[in-house]
């Protein structure tokens, strides 16, 4: 190497050593003085309790009639066809009892009104009782009509879907 690449190198070298050393990126001596971690802050506890109650809306009230007229329906078809057996009719029966028991309603409304109406015709829906709803009763009938009614006025009239036939 000539002896000016030498020097310069030599002149980069130092330079960049005294960089370095200005900007603080050479090591420094071990520190002796010890410092003692800082008392914990004391931090405030919060405690929020909150409730929310959702009422649902007439339209899906009414989808959950649907439910239960759609499960009627196509049973009592199957039913009267004598695909589906006394027990399993009667099964039925206290399932959707126990699926009308279970609708929530907002107290107040005339719909709310007519879905405890139906709750009202809905016997002992536990499993092992006799059959809950029957359908072709004139109080099931009548308590259904007062919901489809108000189910209409909501904008929401209750309907069956077909499941069986052709």
């Amino acid at each position: 190497m000539e002896k000016s690449n030498i020097r310069r190198v030599a002149i980069v070298a130092l330079a960049v050593a005294v960089a370095s050393a200005l900007s603080g990126c050479l090591p420094l001596p071990p520190y002796s003085e010890t410092v003692e971690p800082a008392e914990p802050t004391p931090t405030a506890e919060v405690t929020t309790s909150a409730t929310i109650s959702i009422s649902p809306t007439p339209q899906e009230i009414c989808a959950e009639l649907v439910d239960v007229s759609t499960l009627l329906h196509n049973q009592a078809v199957a039913f009267g066809e004598g695909r589906v057996s006394q027990p399993e009719w009667d099964g039925l029966r206290q399932l959707v009892g126990r699926l009308v028991q279970r609708i929530d309603t907002s107290a107040g409304s005339d719909l709310a009104d007519a879905v405890e109406g139906l709750k009202g015709v809905v016997g002992d829906s536990r499993p092992g009782a006799p059959a809950a709803v029957d359908p072709t009763s004139a109080a099931w009938t009548a308590a259904f009509d007062e919901a489809n009614a108000e189910c209409a006025q909501a904008g929401s009239e209750l309907y069956s879907e077909g499941w069986t036939g052709g």
